[in-house]
């Protein structure tokens, strides 16, 4: 500071003898004082007393105090003063973490990542002075992570036909059959061709008629539903260059989101109780109705969410479109992760954008079927069951909303944590009807347990007498139908008993499948046996999809509305769950 003007330089000394110029009036002469063979550049014209060397005293962090979750950032700004309270200029500020475990800044510009939950100062220096702010770090409540499509050294274009075309590097696509099949950072692609030429240059040149592409799961480790994962299936026509997609699962549930969800809900007599999560798909390059035409969404969640939810039953997933279409998908639960935690499926015709895993129920004052929904939702008559059998041993378990009334399950090795769906269903389209007369088509689906460990089940059911007697049919004209190794066996059935309204029996069954019960010839009655009974609560379980099929592990065949090719996926890579 010189006559009340600050200025920004180096100064060097006074000296008496010095004759030079100050053309500028910085305080400092324009040319070197030279003494003793020596130049003394920056010459104050002045004695020291008429100059303030501006220090810094004070350093001022822009945010103060700031919250941030785990992966979010914020750059911090900062201003330093002098003694006399004036912002100093041209300040050179270095930036440091307190606790880089909890997160680290960069030295240079002041931009601070958080990295785990806590509390954490960042400090901003200059010249010996100091200054800060506090960041508190918490638990991440959403996680983002972008895909993009491109299968190095491959190319999708239309050949002089029109017809879609790909040319691919013959080392990294694995052929089974008509498929190709092509891994990517974070996806797997099947290609469906309908003419293949033979490799030859190190390329493969096909034409295709359909794309299906399946993500690795995005697992999140959210505050209130715990750790959820979210991944998508779709049919595709092409892939564009630079297609993507961008995914955040969160568990901030808007005001707008929650609305939207309820609106569609609401189109089947239902109502959203809660939202675990949702999963938002941004895509690029993709468009819904165009190059998607159609998706599969997987959504996953605890057990002890479920639960405290209304259990399997309650559960849908609802789509929240660009457009605004608001729907509740045919959503089922389709068996289990490697956590344990509960994975539900959905197929969205419409494609891609925002999903909610969702918890519903239906008003106590509106009857169970009522309502209609363009989405072909509704409730059915599904029931499950849950608990352990210990090795050797067997269980029984009660159920409802359907035509079996008891199940028992027999064990050759410990199962610690089963769950069973009961539900009346209608067969898929690759299973043919039984020949006789048909009470109820029966799906039992296990969860959560190997079936090998199954030794044999006890299935009792009954039949209303007033169905009998409409088909004319007697008591002993009922048995029970198990559908194994693609077709219907008869399974030993014993008549138990009878009352004024229905007549019940027990057949043996070898595992988990479709069952029917139809009219044939059965043993002739015997008292039943009593059995060890673990009473389990029979949970309402909705399974809009009729011909919705069982997880791996069952011995019913599994389809889905999009999945043509993923067993081909399955075949060509194994699909890793990863946390990112």
């Amino acid at each position: 500071m010189y006559n009340d003007t600050a200025y920004s330089n180096f100064i060097g000394n006074h000296f008496a003898t010095y004759a030079g110029n100050d053309t500028d009036g910085d305080g400092l002469g324009d040319t070197p004082f030279t003494a003793g063979g020596k130049d003394h550049y920056h010459p104050l014209i002045s004695p020291i007393d008429a100059y303030l060397i501006l220090t810094p005293t004070t350093i001022t962090v822009s945010p103060p105090a700031k919250t941030l979750e785990v992966a979010e950032s914020v750059t911090f700004t900062a201003e330093v003063f002098d003694q006399r309270g004036e912002k100093l200029p041209d300040t050179v500020l270095v930036w440091s973490s307190g606790n880089t475990t909890l997160g680290v800044v960069n030295a240079t510009t002041g931009c601070f990542e958080a990295l785990s939950p806590g509390e954490v100062t960042i400090t901003a220096g200059c010249g010996g002075c100091t200054g800060s702010a506090i960041v508190t770090v918490v638990p991440a409540t959403k996680k983002t992570e972008t895909v993009s499509f491109e299968v190095p050294d491959c190319t999708f274009a239309e050949n002089s036909s029109g017809a879609p075309f790909i040319s691919v590097n013959a080392s990294i696509a694995g052929i089974n059959g008509s498929h190709l099949v092509l891994q990517g950072d974070g996806f797997n692609l099947a290609v469906r061709t309908t003419s293949m030429e033979e490799p030859a240059g190190g390329r493969i040149n096909a034409t295709f008629d359909e794309l299906v592409l399946e993500t690795d799961p995005l697992v999140a480790d959210l505050p209130l539903p715990g750790t959820v994962s979210g991944s998508i299936r779709a049919n595709l026509t092409g892939l564009p260059a630079g297609a993507g997609i961008t995914t955040t699962l969160s568990q901030n549930i808007t005001e707008d989101v929650q609305s939207a969800f309820q609106l569609a809900a609401s189109g089947d007599g239902l109502e959203v109780d809660a939202v675990a999560f949702t999963m938002n798909i941004k895509k690029t390059n993709l468009t819904n109705g165009k190059e998607i035409t159609g998706a599969s969404v997987r959504m996953t969640v605890s057990p002890a969410w479920v639960d405290a939810h209304g259990g399997v039953g309650a559960i849908r997933i609802i789509r929240w479109a660009e457009d605004d279409t608001k729907e509740v998908l045919d959503t089922r639960l389709v068996g289990t992760d490697p956590a344990g935690n509960m994975i539900f499926e959905a197929y969205s015709p419409n494609g891609l954008s925002l999903f909610g895993l969702s918890a519903t129920s239906r008003p106590a004052s509106q009857p169970s079927g009522s309502g209609s929904s363009s989405s072909g939702g509704g409730l059915s008559d599904v029931a499950s069951f849950a608990g352990s059998v210990p090795a050797g041993e067997k269980r029984s378990f009660s159920v409802d909303r359907t035509a079996i009334d008891r199940v028992t399950v027999k064990a050759w090795d410990a199962i610690s944590n089963l769950l069973v769906t009961v539900e009346k269903a209608s067969l898929p389209t690759s299973i043919e009807m039984p020949g006789s007369t048909v009470y109820e088509i029966e799906k039992m689906t296990l969860y959560r347990a190997d079936p090998s460990a199954v030794a044999g089940l006890v299935i009792e059911f009954s039949v209303p007498k007033t169905w009998l007697d409409a088909h004319g049919l007697s008591g002993s004209q009922i048995t029970l139908l198990q559908y194994a190794d693609e077709g219907w066996k008869s399974l030993p059935t014993t008549l138990l008993k009878e009352d004024e309204e229905r007549v019940y029996y027990s057949a043996e069954a070898d595992g988990f499948s479709y069952f029917a019960i139809v009219a044939g010839k059965i043993v002739a009655a015997e008292a039943a046996v009593p059995l060890e009974e673990t009473t389990a609560p029979a949970t309402e379980v909705v399974q809009t999809a009729e011909t919705s099929a069982p997880p791996a592990g069952t011995t019913v065949p599994k389809q889905s509305p999009v999945m043509e090719g993923l067993a081909i996926l399955a075949l060509g890579a194994a699909v890793m769950m990863r946390r990112r």
